[in-house]
């Protein structure tokens, strides 16, 4: 293969053109005879320093191919001096770009996916479309709710706005009909339904209010979104589900930026939690050589229907995302934090958009 010699400044504006594409593919189309695809590859990984990337795809964001296309440069740059001949730095392959269709007759063994607060019917309707689609495309064959799927508004305590819904058969109604889509999208995982503490105002409405109808059958939340008859385990507020060394939990009673930190020291081993809609995964090792985790993934709400907190504050600091989660032949659970950007996301060797 022939590289011609580009400056450092030469390399930025072949990235602003980048910038201007979808793709790579689409982008080599457009420039000049003699730049092509593996040239420009083999050109980045030669000057990712000056070009302030640290990986042979990771030129792609920092072209900003995700956000508003660059100026278009008047024309290329010429080379410095005359072409001259080296051997290929990487093989002729777009697979780093384009990997191979997947195989979707089967789910993933071992990959679980993990679905953060919804709040269900309160919840982000791109959100949950990029939810459903890292589904349909991880093919786990787990799928997890760390709690807080359905907010449960109408029988919260709390004092209440009279434009949101009033009745729960109504919350009841919406938060089926998404966890049937969830379910049409992971058709062959075992499924897990963490209780979080808003499924829990339920229970604590029927003992305050109502105590005569505690234990009746059709007035607890799981008889209510038929989950028995649709596959789902049930796990009360304040238990945990183990999946290998990972305990799963909707939370351990800690909130805020350190919470999964906290939770981790807490709960004395790897935890991944719901409830504070934070992304964040913090690891350490204990002195016997044991490997523990700090998990939380996010969260798939609507932050403009959010009354309890500043807005602007949670569109800051809550991340709308997922967790993937990867138990090896040891039962060792590798945790991955999938955050949504720009309706993407970067799963298994893939982007996907909703």
């Amino acid at each position: 293969m022939t590289i011609q010699r580009y400056s450092c400044d030469d390399i930025r504006r072949i990235r602003d053109e980048l910038g201007r594409h979808s793709s790579v593919r689409e982008a080599c189309e457009a420039l000049p005879a003699g730049v092509t695809h593996d040239t420009v590859r083999a050109l980045f990984l030669r000057h990712r320093a000056c070009c302030l990337v640290g990986s042979p795809s990771s030129y792609l964001a920092a072209a900003n191919i995700w956000g508003a296309p660059t100026q278009r440069p008047e024309q290329l740059p010429q080379p410095a001096s005359a072409p001259v001949d080296e051997p290929d730095l990487l093989p002729a392959s777009r697979a780093f770009i384009a990997p191979k269709p997947l195989d979707k007759a089967k789910p993933r063994p071992g990959v679980a996916l993990l679905v953060p607060d919804v709040h269900v019917p309160y919840h982000d309707d791109r959100a949950w479309a990029m939810l459903l689609a890292v589904a349909r495309h991880l093919r786990p064959a787990l799928v997890v709710v760390l709690g807080d799927f359905a907010d449960c508004y109408s029988v919260s305590f709390h004092d209440k706005s009279p434009r949101r819904v009033s009745r729960l058969s109504d919350e009841i109604g919406q938060v089926r009909e998404c966890l049937r889509e969830l379910e049409a999208a992971t058709p062959d995982a075992a499924r897990v339904y963490l209780e979080g503490n808003h499924e829990a105002r339920l229970s604590r409405y029927v003992a305050r209010q109502a105590g005569a109808l505690a234990g009746m059958a059709g007035v607890t939340l799981p008889e209510l979104l038929e989950l028995a008859a649709h596959g789902w385990e049930w796990v009360p507020y304040h238990h945990s589900y183990v999946l290998g060394d990972l305990h799963l939990t909707h939370d351990v009673g800690r909130a805020g930026v350190y919470a999964a930190r906290q939770s981790r020291m807490a709960y004395g081993a790897s935890i991944g939690i719901g409830h504070v809609h934070r992304m964040a995964i913090e690891h350490e090792r204990t002195i016997d050589g044991r490997h523990h985790i700090g998990a939380s993934f996010g969260w798939l709400g609507d932050a403009e229907a959010v009354e309890y907190r500043h807005r602007s504050l949670a569109r800051r600091e809550w991340v709308h995302g997922c967790g993937i989660a990867l138990e090896d032949d040891r039962g060792h659970v590798h945790v991955q934090a999938v955050p949504f950007v720009g309706g993407r996301a970067w799963v298994a060797g893939h982007v996907v958009s909703a």
